[in-house]
């Protein structure tokens, strides 16, 4: 038979190390806020998802750099994306970019102001499609 008191050690052992755990899951989350990459993965036309970017640009406006990579999984296809950018406070739609291929690089989007956007992506392709994208900048806070 185990012991009371082996029983309680064992407890508070378990729950100090769930602490310590989720402590330390916090402090990579917010030291990776900058540079979070959200994940690309499509099977079908017209599969989408996007993310929201807080942008506090030094000065009135900035460039906004999203880091992209694209790509298709089986040999012989390609991914295709049509790649929006959305004000989100009035939802208005300010640039639209169809990216064919397999891609690795950035989409830029020039003189943004201070304010929320919402970057959504779209396959335009039945071929299976994976990638990542994220805006590693330090004037960016990003979420899905």
């Amino acid at each position: 038979m185990v012991s009371r008191h082996y029983c309680k050690r064992v407890l508070s052992t378990l729950l100090m190390s769930a602490l310590i755990l989720v402590g330390f899951m916090g402090v990579a989350e917010s030291v990776s806020a900058d540079s979070a990459q959200y994940r690309i993965s499509t099977y079908n036309y017209g599969e989408w998802d996007g993310i929201h970017v807080d942008w506090d640009p030094v000065g009135s406006s900035a460039t906004m750099d999203v880091r992209v990579k694209q790509y298709g999984i089986h040999t012989g296809e390609q991914a295709k994306i049509r790649w929006k950018l959305y004000r989100s406070y009035d939802g208005a739609l300010l640039n639209t970019r169809t990216v064919s291929g397999d891609f690795d690089g950035y989409l830029t989007y020039y003189n943004l102001s201070q304010g929320d956007y919402q970057i959504t992506w779209e396959s335009l392709t039945n071929n299976d499609t994976e990638g990542y994208m994220g805006v590693p900048s330090a004037y960016a806070d990003t979420y899905q």
